[in-house]
């Protein structure tokens, strides 16, 4: 095996990491916004509304990437396994990247939505008034 196929070796297998990465990160996402919201108040309401949006809206975008990453990393198998001409590598690492940076952006969106959920959860139902503040302060920055 040439130094050329060892290194392409070895891009693929990291390229298949961190596509497991995002895919296993995208599972702890799911459950940050999972189960019941207790009480009736205003705060709750509030909460439970914010659930359901993300239930609706969000929980697809996350499927749906978890089958591009899926469907991706196959794709990213088969070329491991094939040889690949030297006039096709300048392809293949274009690929890599573009394909990358974007499933990359688009887990930074559904990151950023469910951050924002769990940091106005801690808020509307913390009772310390201080640190309801410090919690608001941080969020807006």
């Amino acid at each position: 095996m040439s130094l050329i196929e060892k290194q392409i070796k070895t891009d693929t297998e990291e390229v298949i990491k961190q596509l497991k990465l995002l895919s296993e990160n995208l599972n702890k996402i799911k459950r940050l916004f999972q189960g019941e919201i207790q009480g009736q108040n205003e705060e709750t309401k509030f909460i439970a509304e914010n659930k359901i949006f993300l239930e609706q809206k969000v929980r697809p975008k996350i499927d749906e990437l978890q089958r591009d990453l899926d469907n991706y990393e196959k794709k990213v198998e088969e070329m491991k396994n094939k040889n690949i001409k030297q006039g096709d590598i300048k392809y293949y690492y274009e690929e890599f990247d573009i394909q990358m940076q974007r499933y990359y952006d688009f887990y930074k969106i559904i990151w950023a939505q469910v951050y924002y959920f769990v940091q106005r959860q801690r808020i509307l139902l913390n009772k310390d008034s201080e640190k309801k503040q410090q919690l608001i302060q941080k969020l807006l920055q």
